[in-house]
């Protein structure tokens, strides 16, 4: 089945192309996916490279940025407080938001239900391009490694090709019972777009 994409909401590729740099990036804790980064669906059926060129035509490569969970637990709330720019795909914590108005509150859990303090280091993997502070995204003391290997699209491909079946219901990639980014009014996490 087709694998969709949103710019503006949690989506099943978002998550699945979140969850596939969290794979690549050993050692880090969180990974990010920015929504203007994907540019089509996957289509269903048998998939080829130029799918997966269409989804991500982008050179991005992979980044590690070392910092505290207290700074992006910040740049989160900004985000989630913005009208501005596409949803941003998680893997590695859930997202818990609390709206107040347009202003976001954000606590962050790890898999084992841990939540993340704010003085408590983290390694957040994403493409270049947020880590070159696209989509504003910058975080003042965090210090980032860029991957020279091959591009993230070619990361892409090859789980992909691991994976050999992708199902669109799959609950592990999306689960709009239990998304990553929740609201805990059961609205849309993204404040700033409340109305």
């Amino acid at each position: 089945g087709a694998i969709k994409r949103s710019y503006d909401d949690e989506s099943a590729l978002g998550n699945l192309f979140a969850d596939v740099i969290l794979e690549s990036a050993s050692g880090a804790d969180v990974a990010l996916m920015n929504g203007g980064g994907i540019r089509a669906d996957l289509p269903r059926g048998e998939l080829n490279y130029g799918h997966v060129f269409e989804a991500m035509p982008f050179d991005n490569r992979l980044a590690i940025i070392r910092t505290r969970g207290s700074d992006l637990r910040k740049w989160l709330q900004n985000k989630l407080s913005s009208k501005h720019g596409g949803f941003l795909s998680i893997a590695g914590v859930q997202v818990e938001v609390a709206c107040n108005g347009h202003k976001a509150g954000v606590t962050m859990t790890r898999p084992d239900g841990r939540v993340i303090s704010d003085d408590e280091p983290i390694a957040i993997a994403t493409t270049d391009f947020l880590a070159s502070g696209g989509e504003s995204f910058r975080l003042p003391d965090a210090t980032v490694k860029l991957d020279e290997g091959e591009l993230l699209r070619d990361q892409l491909a090859a789980s992909l090709t691991r994976r050999k079946i992708i199902k669109p219901n799959d609950h592990a990639v999306f689960d709009p019972e239990q998304p990553r980014f929740a609201a805990i009014d059961g609205k849309n996490p993204r404040c700033g777009l409340r109305k």
